[in-house]
């Protein structure tokens, strides 16, 4: 005797949710917005004679990302002298992808390309703080630092 073929039905669950028919395979990829929520669900299965099953009844909550990004500042060069531009390069890693928001030195903001590269030319000796940050898709921030030494023209390394 063959075994009956199952077809697997989502009655009830959010929007963008999806059931493989022959599986039973959930699929649901929830937006930022949907973090801390709880979103019920309800399966049933049908046979090849047409008997559905009990309705299987469930919660799935949204639980955020907890782990920041991981923000790194490479200033180039350190140290560098008045009227010299510096490139910095700003990275960040998280286990989800993470949209670098920013870089600022000393409090000035310093415009990023596409790669996370940026330019500042400093005009008088001194140490310079730069400070970058970035964010995951569940809101994380991370911050990332680096001093960049500015020497005077009568300075020797």
């Amino acid at each position: 005797m063959a075994s009956p073929v199952l077809e697997y039905i989502l009655v009830d669950g959010p929007p963008t949710m999806s059931i493989h028919s022959v599986t039973g395979e959930l699929t649901w990829a929830p937006a930022l917005a949907d973090v801390g929520g709880a979103f019920d669900v309800e399966v049933i299965v049908r046979d090849d004679t047409g008997l559905l099953s009990e309705p299987q009844r469930f919660a799935v909550e949204v639980v955020g990302d907890p782990i920041a990004p991981v923000v790194d500042v490479e200033p180039a060069p350190d140290p560098s002298r008045p009227g010299d531009t510096v490139t910095f390069t700003v990275t960040a890693i998280d286990n989800d992808a993470a949209l670098i928001e920013g870089l600022t030195v000393d409090g000035t903001a310093v415009p990023l390309d596409a790669s996370g590269m940026g330019t500042w030319v400093s005009t008088g000796p001194g140490r310079f703080d730069a400070v970058a940050t970035a964010v995951d898709p569940s809101g994380n921030r991370g911050t990332g630092t680096a001093s960049v030494l500015v020497l005077d023209s009568a300075d020797t390394v």
